[in-house]
C-alpha cells in the first residue's frame, strides 16, 4: 500500500518535471 502510494508521488513528480525541463528548454531555444 505505502509502496504504491509512493511510487505514484514518485511518477507524479517525475512527470511534472520532465515537463517544466521542456518547457524550459523551449524558453531558452526561442530566446
Amino acid at each position: 500500500m505505502l509502496r504504491s502510494w509512493v511510487v505514484s508521488i514518485v511518477s507524479q513528480d517525475y512527470s511534472s518535471f520532465a515537463g517544466f525541463t521542456a518547457a524550459m528548454g523551449d524558453y531558452l531555444s526561442s530566446r
